[in-house]
């Protein structure tokens, strides 16, 4: 494959290792992202909106691939050119308190000569902070997503045959969060709930596939030392297919918890190491087809050490996110 790439007007991300943990005994000093200075605190956007300042990061990027094989098949393969452009933006609130963003992008590819494999894809995400207290807050966001796999994608082959067409699915999101914290003490909870739902291709029926996940997580965290947090972390996972049965005989709805115990250390109050051990619980009832015999499946049964985990996280954070 081949791949070329024109670039116009764009903001540079730079991405950490990084995960869910925010438990922190301090945090950096309150300020706004333009307000900072430095070679490494340099602001990248543009300052806008009359209810204070925001700041507008667009970014567009046109790509031409090229192919020699555009469905991954053995033979009969298909050469193509792809044409993809990628307009996105981010406006993000400059605020000493509380915080507001809003960042939508899309994704329109244009083929050549499989005009079939043509697709638009697309996602919007809203998301806030409610600073209550110092070292308090609530938390909300909002994300709605289109996405298209082509019927070339290994993750669309079914008993080994490759989809006809392609398959669409489109995927919302609802995240409500709450942290409190007093002296020593502070304690997170996080409810998740994602909706998913497939299109039918072609003669492939997707309903099977349709699912609610509900996650809840909770995490007490202690203070022992300035800069050091030790916590315990509790997460519900449950995952409802529409279907109780799905095309194959299954039954793929599970419900699972894990249990997280670790530690965080604060390194200059806006960058943290964390450590954690943890055990999950998978719950499945594998077989509901005629003739088999249904039983469950359970990953880290009592007495079983299975699937233990070991979490190395480093994180940087900004003023007012607390744990």
């Amino acid at each position: 494959m081949i791949r070329s790439r024109g670039i116009g007007m764009t903001a540079v991300v730079a991405a950490s290792l990084s995960w869910s943990l925010q438990a922190s005994a301090q945090t950096a000093a309150q300020d706004t992202v333009s307000s900072r200075t430095g070679p490494h605190t340099t602001t990248i956007g543009m300052v806008v909106g009359p209810f204070g300042s925001f700041l507008l990061s667009p970014q567009f990027i046109l790509d031409t691939v090229f192919t020699d094989n555009l469905f991954a098949t053995k033979s009969d393969k298909s050469a193509d050119i792809k044409y993809v452009f990628k307009p996105s933006f981010s406006l993000s609130s400059d605020w000493v308190n509380h915080s507001l963003k809003i960042s939508a992008k899309a994704d329109q590819s244009k083929h050549v000569d499989n005009i079939g494999e043509n697709a638009l894809n697309y996602g919007l995400d809203i998301s806030g902070r409610l600073d209550a207290l110092t070292q308090s807050n609530l938390t909300a966001s909002v994300n709605f997503g289109k996405t298209t796999s082509g019927r070339g994608d290994p993750n669309d082959v079914v008993a080994g045959v490759i989809e006809t067409e392609q398959t669409i699915s489109t995927k919302s999101t609802i995240k409500l969060g709450g942290l409190y914290n007093e002296n020593v003490i502070s304690v997170k909870l996080d409810v998740i709930g994602t909706r998913t739902d497939f299109d039918d291709a072609g003669e492939t029926n997707n309903d099977d596939r349709d699912s609610l996940n509900m996650k809840t997580t909770a995490r007490v965290g202690y203070a022992w030392v300035p800069g050091a947090v030790a916590f315990i972390e509790a997460t519900h996972d449950l995952r409802h297919f529409d279907r109780a049965v799905d095309d194959e005989g299954f039954k793929r709805s599970s419900r699972g918890y894990e249990v997280l115990l670790g530690g965080v250390l604060d390194f200059s109050a806006v960058t943290f190491v964390e450590l954690g051990i943890g055990y999950i619980n998978l719950d499945v009832k594998a077989f509901a087809r005629p003739g088999l015999i249904e039983q469950p499946i359970a990953h880290g049964a009592p007495g079983q050490p299975l699937d233990m985990q070991l979490q190395v996280i480093v994180e940087r954070r900004h003023a007012g996110q607390g744990i």
